[in-house]
């Protein structure tokens, strides 16, 4: 497999946004669903959507996260880049390598592939559980946004994503605002 070795700051930059992913697991969280949460002693805003549910009978497990976090309690300009998850459960073993290209198609058109990073892997109950990340550039996710359809690919692995789950990140992106 010939892939090109992934920035460092990709790479802190996912950690850390899974890492406040897991942090907020343990606060009173609304998943599935865009909202906005303020740390008040970081002065830190962080407008999020996780645990978008895009499973099937084929593959319950399956989760959407898109994140982005700034100072203060309002975003100055339009973010480079929002953190962007992808949570799978196994029922077998886990399947993915550290880095891999996912695809995108967005209203049918593909989309340029997107190196992401697998940040974790964890069981959760019986369910080997991954944690794929990656910034993706904000004009993508906005495309994403407001797509009537969407189709990612991981490692063989097709999810497609429903204009109802979609309806989810158009949320997102409007409470971001550019």
């Amino acid at each position: 497999m010939n892939t090109k070795p992934i920035p460092r700051l990709l790479l802190i930059t996912c950690v850390v946004a899974f890492a406040s992913i897991v942090a907020f697991a343990q606060t009173d969280q609304q998943y599935g669903i865009a909202y906005s949460h303020y740390e008040k002693d970081k002065d830190r805003t962080t407008i999020e959507v996780q645990r978008l549910d895009v499973g099937n009978p084929d593959q319950p497990h399956l989760y959407l996260n898109a994140s982005i976090s700034f100072p203060g309690t309002r975003l100055s300009e339009a973010p480079d880049f929002v953190i962007f998850i992808v949570q799978i459960g196994s029922a077998d073993r886990y399947k993915y390598p550290d880095i891999l290209q996912m695809k995108l198609r967005v209203d049918g058109k593909p989309a340029p592939d997107i190196t992401i990073a697998n940040l974790d892997k964890r069981m959760a109950d019986k369910w080997f559980l991954e944690t794929l990340g990656t910034r993706m550039k904000y004009d993508v996710f906005k495309a994403i946004a407001h797509a009537k359809t969407v189709e990612l690919e991981v490692d063989g692995l097709t999810i497609p994503v429903s204009p109802e789950k979609l309806a989810k990140f158009a949320d997102l992106e409007k409470m971001i605002g550019y």
